[in-house]
């Protein structure tokens, strides 16, 4: 199929499962590169893998396709001869450079730039470490061994079902002992003359091959199949006495030559003739395009193939008929039913699979390769219902292709009565669109300004309406669960951000020449998918930071009494409506001697050294050009790393904490909102504006006496509460808003507290506390004025702007 069929969605799908699964990937070799890589760990790799590269070859990506099957041949050797000397860390690292390849190629298709990343280097060393480990793991061979019982490695690394006998001279084979072959061949668009290319094709295959069988026929002779070639590539079948590799070879020496799909088609077998009919999962979408990758991998054992509907691709309203009538595709083979079968229950988003068989006279090129007696086999026609994460149903009535026809056929198989909606075990998942999310919040928020610009409207004062205050508490209800129920969906594990801190570590542990584990705790926390995307490099950052400068070599941990192993711990928890994320480390610590010495040294100081606490030396590491390293390396040294990671936490609202024992190890706590859309907030009025603060950073409100109000030496104002001294920070004075309320008897004193910093905001009234959709500063504000102590603005129900303060940011201000 030609790229003129590849759609957008189909991209977007493509890049969706694609990331999923070398994430999963990722974690898989991490994973076995410190537990070893068992069995089960290598089939998953090499499911991954094979997904990997038939969705790319599907999709042309033929960089990324390549450098998949290179891998997946590396596994499927490892699997099958399971060699017992492997470099598994020069395994690894292999393959995580093929993952980073794979994700620069990601990152071209997300951008629409060439997906044209050379990767001929990378599968030469892979297959150079292949080779190196048949060597290694060579066996000698067995002592009266004849030549019909040496199976072909060829053979078997293409998945070849059978046992096939091969003498000792390949070329003088009798006809007996050929094997039959089946090629797809694609030329590249634009070559023209499509047919007299197939010609030539033939034309090559002559002195090796007989029984050639073409598809279309009528290629040379017919101008219009030069279309059918276009688009359903050129297929021949044949026999030959030659191997795969000398096949495969002299077909790849085409010109123009696109793809080549070559398989070995096993003798003795009949051509048979199947219908399958696939459901697919409610709500999993696209379903033509999964119909389309279906065809795509059964093109490569199979011919003949027709459709229903047929033009499942490129017609949008074949998705309702397979929703409702399921995808019907019919086809010949050679292949056994067990393999058959398995190539559909490998589609993902299965549901449902009934596949039905039917025997057919044998085909007429392997004919001259069967035994007397062989030539009349019969087999039953069961209709067969797999589930998609189970064997057949009917196993009892599998065909038989090896007796002959001495036997009754058995009777069908009774068709099971399923339903989508009846399989308890099935997955009610869909994959939805970021955007699509945004928008319902976006919506949900308006609604929320809508309901309170009905409630609180200015012409509804005075009056007594009972029935309407009903009506509005039910319509606050609705608005507020349907708004919970919004944030729940936005709401994601904190789980795959964690996991890929693994890689982070392995890397950083190989190249520094330290140890480290690494312990993930609460990762099952949940926030929402905004915040996730914010906090990501940081936490990346923060986890490099902890190794690099942190954790001690194992010979200075050794010295120091210590485990060898450094352990690099990952803690996320729940706190009322905030996310506390903690990473700790067990190492050398923060030295405040240093840390003063650095910062003095680089005139970072902005008050003398006996008055800063402990906190505020330690937050030095989050200024501008401030490094603690003196040379610098790959990870650290520039001074730009935690400065960045404390301007990206306070973007959405966060904060960011040091606490560190000097020769135990360091803490970093961030804290984080678990929503950046919706906020309770409590709205204040100052002069003619209004201010709203979250309601979890007020501690109280009181109106003060003017006793209470004292100066420090700066003339700062200041009050006292119960013992303890509280800046006061004048909100009509620090955004230059006229008001007439300047006595601290007249207004209102919010106590604020960020952090262990606690302050005092001063205001005319306090106008009342409800849930406000934030909304971000237009850019022009932010270019034309740097207002510091923002974090955005909200409607109000009355239709007056109230800007949304932020905590953190006036925490500095007092």
């Amino acid at each position: 199929m030609s790229n003129h069929y590849i759609t957008e969605q189909m991209v977007e799908m493509f890049i969706y499962e694609t990331t999923q699964n070398i994430e999963q990937l990722e974690q898989e070799i991490v994973l076995c590169e410190a537990n070893g890589f068992v069995p089960s760990a290598v089939n998953e790799i090499l499911r991954n893998m094979h997904t990997i590269k038939g969705s790319s070859a599907m999709m042309f990506y033929t960089s990324i396709a390549t450098l998949s099957h290179s891998l997946e041949d590396l596994f499927f050797f490892l699997r099958e001869n399971k060699p017992e000397e492997v470099d598994y860390s020069t395994l690894s690292d292999l393959v995580l450079e093929g993952i980073d390849f794979i994700k620069v190629e990601l990152h071209k298709i997300k951008s629409k730039e060439p997906v044209d990343g050379d990767a001929s280097g990378l599968i030469e060393t892979i297959n150079q470490f292949l080779a190196a480990v048949k060597g290694t793991n060579a066996k000698p061979p067995a002592q009266d061994t004849g030549p019909e019982e040496t199976m072909t490695k060829l053979e078997q690394a293409h998945e070849a079902e059978w046992e096939l006998n091969r003498s000792v001279s390949v070329r003088t084979r009798t006809v007996a002992h050929r094997l039959g072959y089946e090629a797809t061949i694609h030329f590249e668009d634009g070559c023209e003359m499509e047919n007299v290319r197939a010609y030539g094709i033939v034309h090559s295959l002559q002195e090796l091959a007989s029984d050639m069988v073409c598809d279309p026929p009528d290629y040379i002779e017919n101008e219009a199949s030069i279309q059918t070639i276009r688009k359903q590539g050129f297929a021949i079948r044949f026999q030959s006495s030659e191997p795969y590799d000398v096949v495969h070879n002299r077909i790849s020496d085409t010109l123009f030559l696109r793809s080549l799909t070559l398989s070995v088609i096993r003798e003795n077998r009949p051509q048979t003739e199947y219908k399958a009919n696939l459901r697919f999962e409610d709500g999993c979408e696209m379903e033509n395009i999964r119909a389309f990758g279906v065809v795509h991998a059964l093109k490569q054992i199979a011919w003949g193939i027709a459709c229903d509907p047929e033009d499942y691709v490129e017609n949008e309203a074949s998705i309702p008929f397979i929703r409702e009538q399921g995808f019907t595709v019919t086809f010949k083979t050679n292949e056994s039913y067990e393999r058959i079968a398995k190539l559909f229950e490998d589609t993902l988003f299965l549901s449902e699979l009934k596949l039905e068989q039917e025997p057919e006279q044998l085909d007429e090129t392997l004919c001259a390769t069967q035994e007397a007696g062989s030539d009349q086999l019969t087999k039953p026609s069961p209709e067969v219902t797999v589930p998609s994460s189970g064997k057949p149903e009917a196993e009892a009535q599998k065909p038989d292709t090896q007796k002959p026809d001495t036997q009754k056929p058995k009777a069908k198989t009774p068709k099971k009565e399923t339903s989508d909606h009846s399989s308890p075990a099935g997955q009610s998942l869909i994959s939805v669109n970021i955007e699509k999310l945004d928008r319902l919040m976006d919506l949900v928020g308006e609604m929320v300004i809508a309901e309170a610009m009905v409630t609180q409207n200015p012409d509804l004062q005075g009056l007594q309406l009972d029935r309407f205050h009903k009506a509005a508490q039910l319509l606050h209800k609705i608005t507020s669960e349907l708004q919970d129920v919004v944030m729940s969906i936005r709401m994601v594990p904190l789980s795959a951000t964690f996991q890929k801190m693994h890689r982070i570590v392995r890397d950083m542990c190989k190249n520094l020449g330290k140890e480290v584990q690494l312990k993930l705790i609460g990762e099952e926390t949940e926030v929402d998918k905004n915040v996730i995307q914010h906090i990501s490099d940081p936490l990346m950052h923060l986890i490099r930071n902890s190794i690099d400068h942190g954790i001690e070599l194992p010979e200075h941990r050794d010295a120091a009494g210590k485990a060898r192993a450094g352990v690099v711990t990952l803690e996320a928890k729940n706190a009322g409506g905030d996310v506390y994320v903690i990473i700790k480390d067990d190492g050398k610590g923060l030295s405040k001697e240093k840390l003063l010495e650095k910062a003095r040294k680089n005139g970072l100081l902005t008050k003398p050294e006996e008055e800063m606490t402990d906190k505020e030396i330690f937050g030095l590491i989050f200024l501008p050009g401030f490094s603690t390293k003196e040379a610098i390396s790959e990870y650290s040294g520039r001074g730009v790393g935690m400065d960045v990671v404390s301007q990206n936490i306070s973007a959405i609202g966060g904060s960011i904490s040091v606490d560190s024992a000097e020769g135990s190890g360091t803490t970093i706590t961030l804290k984080i909102q678990l929503t950046l859309a919706i906020i309770d907030g409590m709205t204040m009025r100052v002069g003619t504006s209004r201010y709203t603060i979250p309601t979890n950073a007020i501690v109280e409100s009181f109106r003060p006496k003017e006793r209470d109000i004292i100066r420090d030496p700066d003339d700062r104002e200041m009050i006292m509460v119960r013992g303890q001294c509280y800046p006061i920070l004048r909100l009509h004075r620090l955004y230059g808003v006229k008001s007439d309320t300047t006595q601290f008897h007249e207004g209102i004193l919010i106590m604020t507290q960020h952090d262990d910093q606690a302050f005092c905001l001063f205001a005319d009234e306090l106008i009342g506390q409800q849930q406000v959709v934030v909304k971000a500063l237009p850019e022009y504000i932010k270019r034309m004025r740097n207002i510091q102590g923002l974090a955005g603005c909200t409607l109000l129900g009355d239709g007056s702007i109230s800007l949304i303060l932020d905590p953190g940011a006036l925490s500095a201000r007092g």
